[in-house]
């Protein structure tokens, strides 16, 4: 696991590592290390932005956990999805498009379902992204904003444009603990 240092370097200094590919694409000619690292620098600037380099000494524990597992935040953010919205996908027999793990994790009852019905012209997988991301926002309590409007990055605009119309989660520490868990657990798995 990266150190908190790392992982901070890695989200402000290498945005096209996490970028959902819906949001920037990079064509096969510009695919070189070097070419990478131009785009990553003119990205940076663009986002803006800066972590301080030594902000990350005034991090909870929570928000340290939440940073070092940046790279999983969509992987956890589709399991939360799928747990909350549990109920909703079982009654489509709509579980069956979900992952194994995603699944697997639904299945667990550690807290309310605060899920809502799928709505027309969206996908299974976006609409439980989308649930997933907003319990995500809830930690913006937590977490700097600088992070917090990154992480939206990590998602296709039709997922955070679903998310932005949901109502407002509270923080559940104990579900996103579960999940950092099982998405570690299960990397590889599908």
């Amino acid at each position: 696991m990266p150190s908190i240092a790392d992982a901070l370097d890695s989200i402000f200094l290498r945005p096209l590592d996490y970028v959902h590919p819906v949001r920037f694409g990079i064509c096969s000619l510009f695919d070189t290390p070097d070419a990478k690292a131009v785009l990553n620098r003119v990205v940076s600037e663009r986002l803006g932005g800066i972590f301080p380099r030594d902000g990350y000494v005034d991090l909870s524990p929570k928000a340290r956990l939440w940073i070092r597992h940046w790279s999983l935040l969509p992987v956890i953010a589709g399991l939360v999805g799928a747990q909350l919205q549990w109920a909703h996908l079982a009654q489509g027999a709509s579980l069956q498009q979900l992952s194994g793990a995603q699944r697997a994790f639904a299945r667990v009852v550690c807290s309310p379902r605060a899920g809502g019905p799928l709505k027309n012209n969206v996908t299974v997988e976006q609409w439980v992204q989308a649930t997933g991301l907003n319990a995500l926002m809830a930690w913006s309590v937590e977490i700097p904003e600088v992070l917090i409007t990154r992480l939206l990055l990590q998602f296709s605009p039709q997922v955070v444009d679903l998310q932005q119309h949901m109502p407002a989660q509270n923080l559940n520490a104990t579900l996103f603990f579960l999940a950092v868990q099982h998405a570690r657990i299960h990397q590889n798995a599908d």
